[in-house]
């Protein structure tokens, strides 16, 4: 639950230290780690644990329990949607899929106004899941609208490319 401490930890270890996925996962949790404001959580450090460990279906609940103790704007929809990926790539399937549909809208919806960077990320990752479930014609409203409300976003050229594939312009590879 030490924050700042685990914020340390990652600028320790630096870009090049093992693998480029795992560099990648380091970046990508320090994302998320600097939007909150407060030094300590052990509830979210126990649920990033728990995630570490493999347990998909707790983790997310225990993300979830976390991200409400937050405030919107110091870390609540980052760690939501840290929280909708993981369900989203569960192998448990529907059901956890199901979770992740709901958490992003959650995020869409409940973030309205916000400078997060969670917004256009779970409107992307709402998308992909929609696609990889056979549902692209309810993938390309989200796509587009990622595209045409955070036209500065750096998710926007994946967005591009996502939203292509979906009206069939791009082959599965």
């Amino acid at each position: 639950g030490d924050l700042k401490g685990a914020m340390e930890a990652f600028r320790m270890a630096g870009p090049y230290a093992t693998d480029r996925a795992a560099a990648t996962e380091r970046t990508a949790m320090m994302a998320v780690l600097q939007r909150i404001q407060i030094e300590s959580s052990p509830e979210l450090g126990a649920a990033l644990l728990t995630l570490a460990r493999g347990d998909t279906g707790a983790a997310v609940s225990a993300l979830r329990r976390a991200a409400y103790k937050l405030p919107l704007e110091g870390g609540r929809l980052e760690v939501l949607l840290l929280a909708g990926q993981a369900a989203a790539r569960s192998p448990a399937g529907g059901e956890q899929q199901n979770v992740a549909i709901a958490l992003f809208d959650e995020i869409v919806r409940g973030g309205k106004g916000s400078e997060s960077a969670a917004l256009p990320a779970a409107e992307l990752e709402w998308g992909r899941l929609l696609i990889r479930n056979g549902r692209a014609s309810e993938a390309i409203p989200h796509l587009e609208n990622l595209i045409l409300t955070y036209p500065n976003s750096a998710f926007v050229p994946e967005a591009r490319r996502v939203l292509e594939r979906a009206r069939g312009a791009i082959p599965k590879s």
